[in-house]
């Protein structure tokens, strides 16, 4: 599927419950009303200092689909949302297509931990071979991971994005994701040199997914 990422912080001085009430109570509804949108998760950071505060996911069939809908009324009118834009201190928006890797059919929490990975390539590193490995070999390390339930990769695509890659690695809660940090499974993909060595910079955030109900405007208890 196409996607549309964005991911922001908020402004030093902002009130993040303010913050989140507005986010909840009127982007998100708005945002469920643009053309064409399959699936919407969003998502807040855990854990110290994180990279981002949040990240949000708009799920559409292809590129025209999400050309037409972010360039719809309903979607201009989300993208320069006035209330919303002013909270914010960076947002950081991409394209990607996305791979699924591990469905997660079996996912049982309405709201999984997830580590989100960011990263771009090194700027004398062929992003097509990076790519390719990436795919047919630091991939297949992950299917190993204890208690991961779900893994998603995708590639960015358009006009300069601002990271290469983005993989997300999902568990049922907190503690399983880090047991899966502590594990010799983990550790093989961390030390994977052949991957890590391509990459010039790379982000992992943890964040907490809740999928909003397209219908209801609201997210899924």
């Amino acid at each position: 599927m196409h996607k549309f990422v964005s991911l922001w912080n908020l402004k030093p001085e902002v009130a993040i419950e303010a913050a989140e009430r507005q986010y909840y109570g009127v982007h998100v509804p708005m945002a469920c009303r643009i053309p064409g949108v399959r699936r919407y998760t969003v998502a807040r950071s855990r854990g110290r200092s994180p990279r981002f505060f949040r990240i949000a996911e708009l799920y559409f069939d292809d590129k025209d689909a999400c050309k037409a809908g972010l360039g719809s009324d309903q979607g201009k009118r989300v993208l320069g949302d006035p209330e919303f834009q002013a909270t914010l201190s960076e947002v950081v928006p991409f394209f990607a297509e996305e791979q699924v890797v591990i469905p997660g059919a079996g996912l049982r929490s309405q709201r999984p931990v997830k580590i989100v990975n960011l990263w771009t390539w090194k700027d004398d590193v062929n992003p097509d071979e990076a790519d390719r490995y990436y795919v047919e070999r630091h991939v297949p390390l992950a299917f190993t991971n204890p208690g991961l339930a779900r893994y998603h990769t995708s590639r960015a695509v358009g006009k300069r994005p601002a990271f290469a890659r983005i993989a997300e690695l999902y568990f049922e809660d907190m503690e399983t994701c880090k047991a899966c940090l502590r594990s010799p499974e983990m550790a093989k993909v961390l030390d994977d040199k052949p991957f890590w060595s391509k990459v010039k910079e790379h982000f992992a955030v943890f964040f907490e997914e809740e999928t909003v109900s397209l219908h209801e405007g609201r997210v899924l208890a």
